[in-house]
């Protein structure tokens, strides 16, 4: 799913692509990269439209590609040479993430240290301040997103367990320090 953001409550551009499908994705980039739109939307408008929850993307690999200060997505070019650069991006990326989860996986070893994370970030419950103690552990599991696409279902799911612990938690803290 390819969303252009205007912040975190309005969308102006959700479009369900496939990886592979190099030329859409490259033509879809090119509309974004243009930036001319006149409408805006959120997020679980369109969601229902398509069949999904917000709950069940919560639970998809994110990757953010942001404009740089002079509004541009990439340091050279053009904007149809960054549309090519995007679509070619988007169809090696799934290879690209496959790699990178196995290293990180480490063989198994890995998954240890995610237990580990769990079980730091579940304790205390009754005490939301931990938050502060636990929020790099927190902001570590949220760079490990791309876990979400490893090929071990083990992974994926106490990735799964960790996303949703380390939410509970953040809301835990926000609800008690507002």
């Amino acid at each position: 799913m390819i969303v252009g953001v205007v912040d975190n409550n309005y969308i102006y551009w959700a479009s369900l692509t496939k990886t592979n499908e190099t030329e859409k994705n490259a033509a879809i980039f090119g509309e974004i990269a243009k930036g001319q739109f006149t409408s805006v939307s959120s997020l679980h408008c369109v969601l229902s439209n398509v069949s999904l929850t917000y709950a069940e993307l919560k639970h998809w690999h994110r990757v953010e590609h942001r404009r740089n200060p002079s509004g541009m997505f990439y340091t050279y070019g053009t904007p149809d040479e960054h549309a090519s650069l995007f679509g070619n991006y988007i169809s090696k990326y799934p290879d690209e993430v496959r790699k990178k989860c196995l290293a990180r996986e480490a063989e198994g070893a890995y998954f240890d240290v995610m237990h580990t994370y769990l079980e730091i970030i579940s304790r205390y419950p009754e005490n939301p301040l931990y938050y502060t103690q636990i929020s790099e552990i927190i902001r570590i599991i949220q760079s490990d997103s791309y876990l979400l696409l490893s090929e071990n279902i083990d992974i994926r799911q106490l990735y799964i367990q960790l996303q949703d612990k380390a939410s509970e938690r953040y809301n835990t803290y926000m609800t008690a320090v507002r």
